[in-house]
């Protein structure tokens, strides 16, 4: 099975910037050692984000990174990508690990240690909790993962933990200090003019991408 060894997780979201720009930030992206994607556009058919995933697979494995899909395992499996990411309300872990084999990594969203737990025992791989301060990505008002909690979650978590949510790269320490493997986001990524500058700077603060 692969290892969720990277330390950055980035997510997709072609409306914040159209499909040419994001792909060309995340071909930028790439290039300076971006190790893991995670393709999440919920609302392409699916021959358009088959095609997307292909596109997508062929510069990541070209750099030698990971590209995962949320909720998708038939994209997954059709594209031949490194694995999946489910939501909370997506299908069970056990279930997808049971159809995607040993070899896919499976990571999880979660907002409580009993998610976490659970999905661990079932086969996954790593989780992204959050939101953990605002962010554009949700509606104005939408619940924040308290610092406490998120700490809690990380060590109670016999997985990898990313934190999620409105994250900017002078936060990263705060939130590995609080038990994060790393962070994951898009803002951080795919709406910075000077993403080499960025990645540089993540690299110290996490020891790698």
């Amino acid at each position: 099975m692969n290892a969720a060894d990277f330390r950055f997780y980035a997510i997709t979201d072609r409306q914040r910037c159209g499909m040419e720009r994001m792909l060309e930030q995340l071909n930028t992206a790439f290039e300076q050692g971006l190790r893991a994607v995670q393709i999440r556009e919920k609302d392409l058919p699916a021959q358009s984000l088959l095609q997307l995933a292909l596109e997508i697979k062929r510069s990541a494995h070209a750099h030698g990174a990971m590209v995962l899909i949320n909720d998708r395992l038939d994209i997954a499996m059709a594209a031949g990508l490194d694995g999946v990411h489910l939501p909370e309300r997506g299908m069970p872990v056990a279930d997808a690990r049971r159809l995607l084999g040993d070899h896919l990594l499976i990571g999880v969203s979660a907002h409580d240690a009993g998610r976490v737990q659970q999905a661990s025992d079932e086969g996954a791989d790593f989780c992204v909790a959050g939101p953990v301060s605002e962010t554009i990505s949700k509606d104005k008002g939408h619940w924040i993962m308290p610092e406490a909690v998120f700490k809690d979650l990380c060590r109670k978590s016999s997985i990898p933990v990313f934190a999620l949510g409105g994250i900017h790269a002078h936060d990263i320490q705060k939130w590995t200090d609080l038990g994060a493997r790393g962070i994951a986001g898009i803002s951080i990524w795919l709406e910075d003019e000077n993403i080499s500058e960025t990645f540089e700077f993540m690299k110290k603060s996490l020891g790698s991408l």
